[in-house]
């Protein structure tokens, strides 16, 4: 997540959800929450950072699944529009592998600061005069959690609808991608199943109720991936 300060001095806070989605609100006029919504920005992204430049306009960076950085920003100061994602560096973006962003103003000029996926740490700053040229990445000492760093998002493979008849045995393995070690959790089991540690469904289901069943794995670094699948009765699939 990430936030920053609108002209009328509010917070804007900002978040990527699971999926990649977008999504942001704002503080009411008495600096509460209350009758905010959250809304949503076009595209997917993996990070995102947020800055108000010096016109107090908010603008916004984020990462994608490639790395590549990519900006937009409110039409005006307090304005609920917002410009189209471009790329931010469209000509050397593949020199960096950027994974993690933080944005920040310095006297009316943005710093963007990255860290890319072996933990390099870089920086690039908007010229003082012509705040639409940047400078080039340039890099900082140290390495911030380059070990642990993902290098891409976890992905449960799909599966189901699945065709089961009561008091039959299942025994169904879930797979995915991601770094391990996994943490899985489960909603919406038949009566007679059970999710396991391992990412396996097994039992005998016994209930003629079958809901939508979701499983989501979480990854050692964290980021998890849901799927949905329905569960039904054999006896219903051949009607």
């Amino acid at each position: 997540m990430a936030a920053a300060t609108t002209t009328g001095g509010q917070l804007q806070l900002f978040g990527v959800n699971a999926w990649g989605a977008i999504v942001y609100r704002t503080q009411n006029d008495a600096g509460g929450w209350g009758g905010s919504q959250w809304r949503v920005l076009p595209g997917a992204l993996r990070t995102i950072a947020v800055a108000t430049n010096g016109q107090g306009i908010i603008e916004v960076f984020g990462t994608n699944e490639d790395g590549q950085v990519q900006r937009c920003r409110q039409t005006a100061a307090g304005a609920e529009t917002w410009t189209s994602w471009v790329l931010f560096d469209p000509a050397n973006w593949a020199q960096h592998n950027i994974r993690h962003l933080a944005a920040v103003n310095i006297l009316g000029t943005l710093t963007l600061f990255g860290v890319d996926i072996e933990g390099a740490v870089f920086s690039r700053t908007q010229n003082l005069l012509d705040k639409t040229v940047w400078s080039d990445w340039t890099q900082m000492p140290g390495v911030l959690r380059g070990d642990i760093l993902p290098s891409s998002l976890p992905h449960l493979r799909s599966t189901g609808p699945h065709d089961t008849t009561i008091g039959s045995a299942v025994n169904l393995a879930l797979s995915g991608t991601g770094t391990a070690p996994y943490t899985w959790s489960y909603s919406g089991l038949p009566a007679g199943l059970s999710g396991g540690a391992d990412g396996r469904i097994t039992g005998t289901p016994t209930a003629a109720s079958w809901p939508t069943v979701t499983v989501t794995m979480t990854d050692a670094n964290r980021q998890s991936s849901t799927v949905q699948f329905t569960w039904v009765r054999s006896s219903e699939c051949r009607r």
